[in-house]
């Protein structure tokens, strides 16, 4: 059975949790990705030895050659560098469409695309009052 770390593990004695060492915690675990932070699902694995791990889309971006998509990087198309997003302050990338970028390693320029999904809640179903039948 998989040990999954535990905030309160990580809860010093002044009451707050820290959550650096949590976070590093959860990586040296395999929990969540090195790279990105990403849960990991290794509830599955019977067998699963804890170890710091990529998740299967920061794999890809080193080996695929395909066009791929990720939630935090950018790959460059000639050089393979990663780029974080958030890290290049260009709040136009966060967009919907079709974006012009340099790579920082090579100064390649690119197109992305960026893909926006959109979830949305409805509230609870309301329940009925209770009707008294009239006699």
């Amino acid at each position: 059975m998989i040990k999954m770390i535990k905030m309160e593990d990580y809860r010093g004695t002044d009451g707050n949790i820290d959550w650096s060492l949590y976070y590093k915690a959860q990586k040296d675990a395999g929990e969540t990705c090195y790279e990105c932070g990403q849960y990991i699902v290794n509830v599955l694995k019977r067998d699963f030895i804890p170890h710091r791990q990529k998740c299967k889309n920061c794999e890809s971006m080193e080996s695929d050659p395909r066009e791929i998509s990720h939630h935090s990087f950018i790959r460059c198309p000639k050089c393979k560098a990663t780029m974080i997003v958030s890290d290049l302050e260009s709040y136009r990338l966060y967009n919907d469409g079709e974006h012009e970028i340099m790579c920082q390693e090579c100064e390649h320029e690119f197109e992305i695309r960026t893909d926006i999904e959109y979830s949305f809640n409805s509230p609870e179903l309301i329940k009925p009052k209770n009707l008294k039948q009239e006699k």
